[in-house]
Order: structure tokens, then sequence, then C-alpha cells
């Protein structure tokens, strides 16, 4: 189960840190430094990059356990103590900065009410599923034949 779940997501949170620095770049001539959409995108990003580096390493390090090859997983196993405390200190600056900007924020999007609406969104979704299915196939197949 671990492996499905660090394995998508890995793919996952790199599909979203992906898509949020193309909307940044996309957008960059319009969006200002502190407004609230970039504050938004940068929490998100930094968040993501953060969740993606552990995933990384955690899907990294499950993938290449093997009983019969001891040196590999050790390896596996180093660069997963070197890759989390950058991924902590990558996500835990997107917290700091959903934290420190939360009180603005908060006044910001109070100012005009805007319903957001999800429902439509929904079929969005298709892909990310489809990647944890393969996934879960993958772990499937590789606990199997090991």
């Amino acid at each position: 189960m671990n492996l499905t779940i660090f394995t998508a997501g890995f793919y996952l949170f790199a599909m979203l840190a992906g898509w949020l620095i193309l909307e940044r770049r996309r957008y960059a001539g319009q969006d200002r430094r502190y407004d609230p959409v970039t504050i938004w995108r940068q929490i998100g990003t930094y968040i993501a990059i953060g969740f993606c580096l552990r995933c990384a390493a955690e899907a990294y390090n499950l993938w290449a356990w093997d009983p019969r090859s001891p040196e590999n997983t050790a390896a596996a196993q180093t660069v997963k103590r070197f890759l989390d405390p950058i991924a902590f200190g990558i996500g835990g600056y997107g917290v700091a900065l959903y934290f420190l900007s939360g009180r603005s924020m908060t006044i910001q999007l109070r100012k005009k009410p805007m319903e957001v609406i999800v429902r439509p969104t929904i079929p969005m979704l298709k892909k990310p599923l489809i990647i944890v299915v393969l996934s879960f196939g993958a772990s499937i197949a590789v606990t199997a034949l090991r």
C-alpha cells in the first residue's frame, strides 16, 4: 500500500507543481508579486514540491528495497535521508507563507463575495485517478514478483 501511495503521490504532486509553475509564468505579466492569486500559487507550489520530493524519496526507497542486495537498499535509504530535510524545508516554507499571509488573505477574500463552484471541475480528477490505479497495479506486480 505504501508503494502505491508514495509512487502516485510523487507523480501527482509533480504534476501539481508543474501546473502551478506554468500558471505563474503564464500570468507573470498580469499578476503582481503580492496579489492573492500569486501568493496562493506560491503556497501551492512550495507545498507540492515538498510533498513531491518526500514522496519521491520514499517511493525510491520502497522500489529499491531488496533483501538480496543490502547495498542498494542502503543507498536508497541514504538518498531518502538527504532528501527528507530538503522536502521538509520547502514544504515548511509553503506552510509558513500560508500562515503569514492568512490574515491578509482572509480580509481580501471577504471583500467581494464570490462562490467557488467545484462540481463542474470533478472530471479533472480522471487523470490523477488513472495514475493512482496504475501505481496500484505496479505495486501489486512488484510485490508479487519479488
